[in-house]
């Protein structure tokens, strides 16, 4: 390994076999390189088939300065059955858009901003029967 020949106790007893080979330096290098290449080509054909399966579900509605939308806030609350509690809460208004993703919306105009992606949030519809 590295250079270096390993003695067995078999091999001592017996000899080493004439047929195997002792690999050098430069040949596990190579065989390191190769490894290695062939590492990040499944790395980024794993990342490739991740993002396309991520973009599938992902949110391309955009929304404008005004407009009330529903927050996915699905948290846990202590003696509630997670099944039976509402994740969304709402509405808010959305105060400005900070880049294509982020959204930075309020509850009333007391309530801090809050910035969230915008794949938690949903266009708030009010449907009222007569």
């Amino acid at each position: 390994m590295f250079g270096r020949e390993i003695n067995l106790p078999i091999d001592l007893l017996f000899g080493r076999p004439p047929h195997e080979q002792v690999e050098t330096v430069e040949t596990l290098e190579k065989r390191l390189e190769n490894v290695y290449d062939f590492a990040r080509i499944r790395t980024r054909v794993a990342s490739d088939r991740m993002k396309k399966r991520y973009d599938v579900r992902a949110s391309e509605e955009t929304f404008e300065a005004g407009d009330l939308v529903w927050l996915h806030n699905p948290r846990r609350r202590k003696g509630l059955s997670p099944k039976l509690t509402c994740n969304w809460e709402g509405p808010f208004v959305i105060v400005k858009q900070v880049n294509e993703l982020l959204y930075r919306i309020r509850k009333s105009n007391c309530d801090k901003p809050r910035i969230v992606h915008r794949n938690r949030l949903w266009q708030f519809t009010c449907t009222l029967t007569n």
